[in-house]
């Protein structure tokens, strides 16, 4: 009694003296702020009097505040990556989409996708935290060497997009090819370590090899696919592209052939001075279609695919039969075949060769 209520209310977001003459006030308690308390004014009595209802809305506030909170976190899980705070693959492309289409902007540009190249053996050697911080250190690195116009975002574990504006100067490969390499770091560190970058890079051109930002992702992915030890740096271009479908087309025929052993074994003998055989290699050849591929061209698709490893146990088990006919016949040649990393690091091939040689001894001499 004998107070006034703004002696003991403080209004949120009104400052005026009269605020509990408003319909609805949000206030807190002068003597705890953490007291939220809602004003309601009802109709004059008969005396002139407003009548106010006042309720404490403290726990309604929390409730609201955490539901705020829940809904923050779920935006940027659904629209930025949790670890650099980069926007995530939708969320880059909706910003490049809509860069690209206000009518008052007449630009060019480049999409690129950036790949970490060792990262699994980073991975590897420093552990998942230190990995995290790799791929935290260089988005800050990145960041930092690009323009304010540049859009950069997370595709997903160690793929990055990055969108460039350019002038006609970049236009030039030489000359946007010196524009990545001078923005990708050359080391990051980790606990005060330098370590050395190494990347991928597919490139794409805006309005040339696309008009929205997923095309050009698309054939960014595609361009990476065409990226070597020895040139990080690779452009899409349409015969890229051919080459890439007639590729695919080509796997889904060779993983049905090699299942079906279709594959089949060639001895090519090698012949000493005197024109004898005195060893042979076998060679893998296939043909469809009435015409042979390119062993270069088939290996390197079942490398892609996985594939080598059952190609291998298939192609050994068929030179083993036929040492076996050979052995029956006292020919001792022996037969030399190629191995690629696949099927060295492959526990269950490894396997498959050490138990034929314990059933058949020779073969350690016959099988080269």
């Amino acid at each position: 009694s004998d107070t006034k209520i703004s002696d003991w209310l403080s209004p949120i977001g009104n400052s005026s003296k009269l605020f509990w003459q408003s319909n609805v006030a949000e206030c807190t308690l002068k003597a705890n702020t953490g007291t939220h308390i809602e004003i309601r004014r009802a109709t004059l009595t008969k005396h002139n009097h407003y009548v106010l209802h006042l309720q404490n809305t403290t726990q309604l506030h929390a409730i609201q505040q955490e539901l705020e909170n829940t809904q923050q976190t779920n935006s940027r899980l659904a629209h930025f990556d949790l670890l650099t705070l980069l926007p995530n693959h939708r969320n880059f492309c909706r910003q490049v989409n809509q860069l690209i289409d206000k009518p008052s902007k007449h630009l060019t540009g480049a999409m690129f996708i950036i790949r970490i190249r060792q990262f699994k053996l980073l991975n590897k050697q420093y552990g998942k935290d230190s990995a995290n911080k790799i791929i935290l250190n260089f988005s800050k690195a990145l960041q930092k060497n690009v323009s304010d116009q540049a859009i950069i975002g997370r595709l997903r574990g160690v793929k990055f997009a990055c969108f460039v504006p350019l002038n006609q100067t970049h236009l030039i490969q030489k000359n946007l090819s010196a524009f990545i390499n001078s923005i990708l770091p050359d080391q990051v560190k980790v606990d005060g370590r330098p370590l050395n970058m190494d990347y991928q890079v597919g490139i794409s051109y805006y309005h040339t090899d696309g008009n929205t930002a997923e095309t050009l992702l698309e054939h960014c992915e595609m361009a990476l696919e065409y990226s070597s030890s020895t040139e990080h740096l690779s452009y899409y271009n349409h015969e890229l592209e051919n080459k890439l479908i007639k590729e695919h087309e080509l796997g889904l025929k060779l993983s049905s052939a090699i299942k079906n052993k279709e594959i089949k074994m060639w001895l090519q003998p090698q012949v000493n001075q005197n024109g004898h055989i005195c060893s042979f290699e076998a060679l893998a050849r296939w043909k469809i279609d009435g015409k042979y591929v390119p062993p270069m061209t088939f290996i390197k698709i079942a490398e892609k695919q996985g594939l080598l490893s059952l190609l291998a146990v298939n192609l050994v088990r068929e030179l083993v039969e036929t040492l076996s006919e050979w052995h029956k016949e006292h020919i001792h040649t022996p037969i030399a075949f190629n191995l690629a990393g696949q099927e060295l690091m492959n526990d269950s091939f490894f396997a498959l060769l050490m138990t034929l040689v314990a059933d058949k001894p020779w073969l350690s001499e016959m099988l080269e």
